[in-house]
């Protein structure tokens, strides 16, 4: 009876522990999932073959958060991940997660990637008011995305209704 009574505790606690992530991982998941919402012009890949190239640049917050995103694909492309110092060495990449910095440094990073067909994404306070596309706030304990149309749209990238419905989006007026 006893070795029942504790293998029913055990099923009760299993599903807890498998839910606690790190807000790490949980930054890691949603930069994968953002990436099924947008939409690159086709000059940005040079074959149906080319991975998804997904770069960070500056320290990297997410250590081995983003392993299980380099096994996964997403329209048939793979993942790939580049680490970079700074934006001026970027080369093919689609997606830019700008690591936590000090502002003067942010504003370079955005105007060296502005007009590019680079999704840029980070968790920097206020990144999506200072240019960035795609900001991950965290809010009561929750990752919130704000969301800039018009540097996604200056960069040709389009993002689906189905993600900006849970986004909080920042225009001109709101800069």
């Amino acid at each position: 009876m006893r070795l029942l009574f504790l293998s029913m505790i055990g099923w009760l606690i299993l599903p807890v522990t498998l839910l606690a992530v790190t807000e790490q991982q949980l930054k890691a998941a949603y930069l994968y999932n953002i990436t099924k919402y947008v939409t690159w012009p086709e000059k940005s890949f040079l074959s149906q073959q080319t991975p998804i190239n997904l770069c960070i640049v500056g320290k990297d917050p997410f250590k081995e958060s983003l392993k299980p995103i380099k096994k996964r694909s997403i329209f048939g492309r793979k993942f790939q991940i580049n680490y970079y110092q700074n934006a001026a060495q970027l080369n093919g990449c689609h997606i830019a997660y700008i690591a936590s910095q000090n502002p003067p440094v942010v504003s370079k990073e955005l105007k060296l990637l502005k007009g590019r067909h680079i999704l840029t994404v980070s968790d920097i306070y206020n990144f999506a008011q200072k240019g960035g596309m795609v900001e991950l706030r965290k809010e009561h304990n929750k990752i919130k995305l704000h969301v800039n149309l018009d540097a996604l749209q200056n960069a040709d990238l389009f993002i689906s209704s189905k993600l900006l419905e849970l986004s909080h989006i920042i225009n001109r007026h709101e800069r």
